[in-house]
């Protein structure tokens, strides 16, 4: 790896870049065989995407998903229909970021792709009613949530999300989550390399010194 020279920029994204062969793929692909490559990206890609949880998280506690839910009670679920229900007389008060209310209604169908995300990744639960008339008949669908009609899926709060919950809960992680996913602490690991070359990534990311990238 090229070191840059005392009073020179540091590299770019552009010149760590892979170099290429004349037929179009890089050099380091070419040594790698088909098995290696996919098994490459099955570690590879969670980690680029690592970010999206975090802030489907952030979301949750930003609309006031696990309070919603906490509020019908210990043990209790709540399905799409009621959660839309709730966040829209909550909207009517004030925006979840405590601004003025605005009038448009909840998007159900979004909504429905934030619980099931959550839902795939235990941070909520889900189950169905088996049967309308008996409450005990329940079938636990877990990551599924996506495949089945929603109008007859309820869901809960599992231990990751009772953490989440801000009321009247000492334990409550929320805090934590909302500053970790904040611009500000975002933004100064977006500028962690600067550190390899001795400037100091908050100061760098909120203008107190050039930015290095």
């Amino acid at each position: 790896m090229a070191v840059a020279a005392k009073g020179s920029m540091p590299p770019t994204s552009e010149s760590m870049a892979p170099a290429v062969s004349a037929n179009g793929g890089s050099i380091w692909e070419q040594q790698l065989s088909e098995e290696e490559m996919i098994t490459a990206q099955t570690v590879a890609l969670p980690m680029m995407l690592g970010f999206v949880t975090p802030f489907v998280m952030r979301s949750a506690v930003l609309l006031g998903l696990p309070d919603i839910i906490a509020g019908a009670g210990p043990g209790k679920s709540l399905t799409l229909k009621q959660i839309a229900a709730e966040l829209n007389t909550t909207r009517s008060n004030n925006n979840v970021d405590g601004s003025a209310a605005g009038s448009t209604p909840v998007n159900k169908s979004n909504l429905q792709r934030l619980l099931n995300y959550m839902v795939a990744f235990g941070i909520l639960s889900c189950s169905k009613k088996v049967q309308d008339d008996d409450p005990q008949s329940e079938l636990v669908i877990g990551a599924a949530a996506a495949d089945h009609d929603s109008d007859h899926l309820q869901y809960g709060l599992t231990a990751v999300s009772n953490l989440l919950v801000t009321k009247n809960n000492p334990s409550s992680q929320a805090p934590m989550l909302l500053l970790q996913t904040s611009g500000a602490s975002q933004a100064s690991w977006a500028q962690l390399h600067c550190s390899v070359f001795g400037e100091h990534p908050w100061r760098t990311a909120h203008g107190k010194v050039q930015n290095c990238a």
